[in-house]
């Protein structure tokens, strides 16, 4: 970064998020401390650097990122906005509010156009990805799960083995970010986010035939055999 002459390199985390900047002679000459939902908790230097949390771009007018296709607020499960968090089951996680899906659904969004690779699964990246692999990506780099494991689609939903989904209910209310899995008994199935664009029932997953992308739930259900199964992200309550 350039500013009045003075050149600043970035460091930043696994996650991407912006930890601290270096002068050119390698001392640092800003800090930054975040939580796990991207609320600064300190920092230090006065440099001005709008790319903090995951490398997004902070609006200080508004108090939110900008996360390309939608805007985040860090304060959101916060005491201050005065929203009561979700409480934490016995297995140590909670189930994902809208603003924690919407983070990873925006992460999700970050793989449109990326070339499908059959098996790429875990090892999958912006050089190719399986729909599994989308999920696991998505929920694992946005932050609400950093640990999350890898699971096939037909295995999401399997809390015992996989504790970061929790299958809904018959009735529970769907949201955009949970996970929908088309179950195949015979091979490992298809999966990807509950992404409702215009009322419609789309699904963002990455595809043989597309990459990644917005789809309706039809192109899975041609013949109407398969019911698919809605599943929440969850979140570790002390990550």
């Amino acid at each position: 970064m350039l500013r009045s002459g003075a050149t600043s390199y970035f460091e930043a985390d696994g996650l991407g998020t912006i930890t601290s900047l270096s002068n050119t002679a390698g001392a640092l000459a800003q800090t930054y401390a975040f939580d796990s939902f991207g609320k600064q908790t300190g920092s230090s230097g006065s440099l001005v650097n709008a790319f903090q949390y995951t490398s997004r771009e902070f609006d200080p007018e508004s108090s939110l990122y900008y996360m390309r296709a939608r805007y985040f607020d860090p304060l959101g499960l916060s005491a201050e906005s005065g929203r009561k968090p979700q409480e934490c089951g016995s297995d140590g996680y909670r189930d994902a509010d809208p603003d924690d899906a919407a983070v990873v659904l925006q992460e999700a969004q970050s793989y449109q156009d990326v070339p499908y690779l059959n098996g790429a699964g875990d090892k999958s990246n912006y050089d190719g990805t399986d729909c599994s692999g989308l999920v696991y990506n998505a929920v694992r780099n946005s932050g609400i799960n950093p640990s999350v494991g890898y699971s096939q689609a037909n295995g999401i939903g399997n809390v015992s083995k996989n504790p970061g989904y929790r299958p809904l209910v018959n009735g529970e209310a769907r949201m955009p970010g949970d996970v929908v899995v088309f179950p195949n008994p015979g091979g490992h199935g298809h999966v990807g986010f509950y992404d409702p664009i215009n009322g419609l029932s789309d699904l963002l997953s990455a595809t043989e035939h597309g990459g990644g992308r917005d789809i309706p739930f039809a192109g899975f259900n041609k013949k109407g055999t398969i019911t698919p199964q809605f599943n929440r992200v969850r979140v570790p309550c002390n990550p």
